[in-house]
């Protein structure tokens, strides 16, 4: 946790910006129980007088170049309090009828699969995302055990059927043979 250098407020580890006060805050800012009041507390963005001393004779010719430490923060966010938009496509709860809209659409042949193709794969609702590729990992299933049941299944399944109508068959070539030779009603 990070204490805010203008009002002391807890703030979460990385901010920029206190919640509180909307104060900005440096990268450097140390996690310890430091809760001077910004008039009293020197700035931690102001090199000491012997870092700048250090530095305008360590470069040739006594220029002084700015570091990053020595950079401005940014400013503040504005004053009405808006805070930046968040990514709320991405993010929002689908409701019931979104849901029912959406298992609608993926029952319609070629929309549903080129559907579920678009936002399996595509940006948009992290929600909607996840259940086309959970669409997509069955239907991928659902083939394969459909190649497996033509491939080993159905060979055997018509060999069973053909061993078991085979007694049938010899009865109907029986049943042809013994009309063929009946004889046949004139016809008018």
């Amino acid at each position: 946790m990070s204490i805010c250098t203008k009002c002391g407020a807890d703030m979460a580890q990385g901010v920029k910006f206190c919640t509180s006060c909307g104060a900005a805050q440096s990268s450097n800012v140390d996690d310890g129980p430091d809760l001077q009041s910004a008039e009293n507390a020197p700035s931690r963005l102001e090199p000491t007088a012997s870092q700048t001393f250090q530095q305008a004779h360590s470069q040739p010719g006594g220029a002084q170049q700015q570091t990053p430490a020595q950079t401005p923060p940014p400013p503040p966010p504005a004053a009405n309090n808006q805070q930046p938009a968040p990514q709320a496509a991405v993010n929002t709860v689908i409701g019931t009828f979104g849901w029912l809209g959406i298992l609608i659409l993926f029952s319609i042949p070629i929309v549903g699969f080129v559907l579920c193709i678009l936002w399996a794969f595509g940006g948009g609702n992290l929600n909607r995302r996840n259940f086309a590729r959970a669409c997509l990992i069955l239907s991928v299933i659902a083939i394969a055990l459909s190649i497996v049941f033509a491939v080993l299944i159905w060979p055997l399944a018509m060999g069973y059927i053909k061993s078991s109508a085979e007694p049938y068959m010899k009865q109907i070539e029986e049943i042809k043979k013994a009309a063929g030779s009946l004889p046949r009603p004139p016809r008018n």
